[in-house]
């Protein structure tokens, strides 16, 4: 199953010392409270994307960076994600 990637620039809003401070999007401010995960996409290669997934209040977002002209995008917001995960327990559902 090919799925596609939808990227939306963002305005990403960083401090010197704590890195990642929040982003906006669609007009609206996000402060990120955590980054849970970051990853590099191909892996291990430098001129690839940087991806992170934070946690702004009670959401859960995915954004990109692409590290050749440090432009950010966000790849999946929370309706999203929820949507894969319902997707793929009702696909599992189906096939056990």
């Amino acid at each position: 199953m090919s799925r596609r990637q939808i990227f939306e620039d963002v305005r990403i809003l960083v401090s010197r010392d704590s890195g990642l401070v929040g982003f906006r999007w669609r007009g609206r401010k996000y402060r990120v409270d955590a980054i849970e995960r970051v990853w590099r996409v191909p892996p291990g290669r430098p001129d690839g994307r940087r991806i992170y997934r934070v946690r702004a209040g009670k959401r859960r977002f995915v954004l990109a960076q692409r590290l050749s002209d440090n432009r950010w995008a966000l790849v999946r917001t929370p309706w999203r994600m929820h949507l894969s995960l319902a997707l793929a327990r009702l696909s599992a559902g189906i096939l056990a």
